[in-house]
């Protein structure tokens, strides 16, 4: 009969912040990486975990011994199971484990006056298929802390209707988040470093979901958040705050729905003057920081400048002369050379107010006054200043604009002066 003991030098102080929840969160996640289901019983205080996958050799039992790559499982490092067994006798909680043909238990051993564990192993008289754990003397199985018994169901990215502000990892409960639901989510569930989950990878992950998602139940409480409890510090609310859109899957989906929950006349604050414009133009203003409204709900801005468009007599690209057309060209081209953007481009009179050049209407249009576009230089000069408008929604006279008009004047100035411009036959700046 095989029979011996692996003594470890971790004293039993080791994870002293490590419970009962933590040590059956790390075996059921040990189980769900040797098989696909598992099985979880408990009875009289008495937890018995159950997977039918390999099992294990001794060799598993030494520390760095691991075959996880932390992608397509749920543990990366190999090491829970024996902080679970530590943190169990630490706790004076009997377990017993049966994996192939061993049965092991730990043990208390001292080491250089020391409490550390040993694991006393020998062969089983009747092996099993996987492994089986018992650990007596619990007053919890934390069943309603794993989503699922199966593993494929735990890897689905998913919000968590039902369960606000829960966040699971691969389908284990993590910790509660500032979040409108709940969340569960395909990333490492610990940082090396601190030890607790990485808010960086949480915030990036529901970005990605919301981005995604067509599930109109979640869509739906995302932006009703944004009247409820506009103000709340929720995750949602800053996901992709550093980006200067949002590229939506489903962009009409999201714009339906917004439509339905706060009608069509509805935009967003950005600037308190266009924000009091708008209210007295009749729009509900929504002063929420949530970033996933961009590209839903129009600004403030744009809903004032829309509110007027009665005021523009567009011109047909056909009606201007082959010298209007070729300046348009040239600038157009000069854009898209550089920022690889073509400008939903619209040519016309402004008839409420003729001394005006051109307007950015967001990312709905440009518009140019048919006056400028014969003369090339004051076509350039008020185009690049609405693409800048366009491009990156700055108002007039903030440092800002002003830092990306220059910018963007030295970007087209260094294209035009290392590049013999060329302008393909086949661009046309109005498709």
């Amino acid at each position: 009969m095989e029979k011996g003991n692996i003594d470890y030098p971790l004293s039993t102080g080791y994870r002293k912040e490590w419970g009962d929840w933590e040590a059956v969160r790390e075996i059921m996640q040990n189980a769900f990486d040797s098989d696909g289901k598992v099985k979880m019983d408990f009875k009289d205080n008495v937890l018995t975990i159950q997977d039918s996958g390999n099992g294990f050799s001794l060799r598993h039992l030494l520390i760095g011994e691991s075959e996880k790559d932390g992608v397509d499982t749920i543990g990366k490092f190999g090491e829970g199971l024996k902080f679970a067994l530590l943190t169990l006798l630490r706790q004076n909680k009997d377990t017993v484990v049966r994996s192939n043909g061993l049965v092991l238990k730990p043990e208390l051993h001292e080491m250089f006056g020391a409490q550390t564990m040993r694991i006393t192993y020998k062969s089983a008289s009747r092996p099993i298929k996987g492994t089986r754990i018992q650990v007596k003397g619990l007053k919890d199985s934390y069943r309603n802390r794993f989503l699922s018994l199966n593993k494929e169901a735990n890897f689905v990215s998913r919000p968590l209707l039902d369960q606000p502000g829960k966040l699971y990892i691969k389908g284990i409960y993590v910790t509660d988040i500032e979040a409108i639901t709940g969340y569960n989510l395909k990333i490492e569930r610990e940082n090396p470093l601190s030890g607790s989950v990485d808010s960086w990878k949480v915030n990036d992950a529901i970005e990605q979901l919301i981005t995604k998602t067509d599930d109109r139940e979640y869509i739906e409480k995302l932006l009703r958040a944004t009247i409820l409890d506009p103000k709340k510090h929720y995750n949602e609310f800053e996901c992709g705050s550093w980006r200067s859109t949002w590229t939506k899957n489903h962009p009409e989906l999201w714009t339906e729905i917004a439509e339905n929950i706060f009608g069509k006349k509805v935009c967003r604050l950005t600037n308190p003057i266009m924000g009091r414009e708008a209210e007295y133009r009749g729009f509900k203003v929504i002063d929420c920081p949530a970033h996933f409204l961009k590209g839903t709900i129009d600004t403030d801005i744009e809903a004032v400048m829309m509110d007027t468009k009665d005021d523009f007599f567009e011109h047909s690209f056909e009606s201007l002369s082959d010298t209007e057309k070729e300046n348009i060209r040239r600038v157009c081209y000069c854009i898209h050379a550089v920022f690889y953007k073509k400008l939903p481009l619209q040519i016309g009179d402004f008839k409420d107010s003729p001394n005006t050049l051109g307007t950015s209407l967001g990312k709905k249009f440009i518009r140019l006054a048919y006056k400028i576009v014969s003369n090339f230089d004051q076509l350039y000069e008020t185009l690049i200043h609405e693409f800048v408008h366009y491009e990156y929604g700055y108002m007039d006279l903030t440092p800002e604009f002003q830092e990306y008009l220059g910018r963007t004047h030295g970007h087209i100035a260094r294209f035009l002066g290392n590049n013999e411009v060329d302008i393909p036959d086949n661009f046309d700046p109005f498709k």
